[in-house]
């Protein structure tokens, strides 16, 4: 019974014994190894010195003027009192349920986060503001501006090309042509390129919110105002619509190349199932042995006519404000 050793005491010259090699294998490197060890931490020392040398100035600069640090940190910290709650959630069909391409088409999570609520009607008439800083905003494609009004309030706006800090800007009936103001579309001349239009008085921007897009003051009727928008359609406006002056910046967002699907994926875009490789029931195209066409003119998985055909009503109310249609 005495001769039982406590299995808590480790002896020490058998575990040594026992895993000689390998400590000889990890422990006595070549001179090679030793030179580029030496290397590495010759490297390391330096390395380090600068990172602690531009620590100690950045600390330095933080205790001076702490404003770079905020504007640093603005992209996970956005003015709270400039956002709203937003809930996303599944896709749901005509009669308002779930199906199970709802879920695999918009497969998003239910989720819960802070959009950055823009003033798309520009509604503080004749007062001025300052351009504090630029974010980005990831429920956009085009980059924001943080604007300080002379009553101390502070709004976001989409950021037009050739928009700098510490700009002045204002919404007036007739504010000055500049890039970033506001004004009413009767007063802007002709050729004038302008973003975030309204359709109606006083409902706030509707047309020329995405990236790099603008549209042209072309013509000036009686009660509207005719803008050329890309597509090459010129259309109608009411002439008391406000409009802000410019071209909306990040102009080579649509010459972004995705490069890979996994990228579509982690931007909620699942795959798509080619029709034709589906089975008869699920898609006009698909059935069939082997890899056969699509053997009729192109259809929707609902039927409908794809690929060309013009889909927008005849009859729609909406075209009396159309003057040329789109190319």
């Amino acid at each position: 019974m005495n001769d039982i050793q406590d299995p808590k005491v480790i002896d020490e010259e058998y575990v040594l014994n026992q895993y000689k090699s390998k400590i000889d294998y990890y422990w006595s490197a070549s001179t090679s190894n030793k030179k580029a060890y030496k290397r590495y931490r010759t490297w390391t020392i330096v390395l380090g010195s600068l990172v602690t040398l531009v620590s100690s100035i950045s600390a330095a600069e933080f205790f001076q003027d702490p404003e770079w640090l905020k504007n640093a940190f603005s992209v996970a910290t956005p003015v709270i009192a400039a956002t709203l709650t937003v809930i996303s959630g599944l896709g749901q069909n005509f009669h308002w349920g779930s199906t199970w391409r709802d879920m695999v088409i918009n497969a998003t999570r239910l989720e819960k986060e802070r959009d950055r609520f823009l003033a798309s009607k520009r509604d503080k008439r004749d007062m001025e503001g300052k351009v504090e800083r630029f974010e980005y905003d990831p429920n956009r494609n085009v980059e924001i501006a943080l604007v300080v009004y002379s009553d101390g309030e502070k709004r976001y706006i989409l950021r037009p090309k050739g928009l700098g800090l510490r700009d002045i800007i204002i919404a007036s009936e007739k504010a000055e042509i500049k890039i970033g103001n506001a004004l009413a579309l009767k007063n802007i001349p002709l050729g004038i390129q302008v973003h975030n239009i309204e359709l109606y008085p006083g409902k706030g921007g509707q047309l020329m919110r995405s990236a790099g897009t603008q549209a042209v003051v072309v013509a000036k009727e009686d009660r509207y105002v005719q803008l050329k928008v890309p597509s090459g359609e010129i259309r109608r406006i009411f002439a008391n619509c406000f409009a802000t002056v410019g071209q909306l910046g990040n102009v080579d967002y649509k010459d972004r190349v995705i490069g890979k699907a996994g990228r579509n994926i982690l931007r909620g875009k699942r795959p798509t199932v080619r029709g034709t490789a589906q089975n008869p029931r699920s898609h006009p195209h698909g059935g069939g042995e082997g890899k056969v066409g699509e053997g009729m003119h192109p259809k929707t998985p609902w039927g409908l006519p794809a690929r060309g055909k013009k889909t927008r009503k005849k009859n729609k109310w909406s075209n009396k404000f159309i003057v040329k249609r789109r190319k």
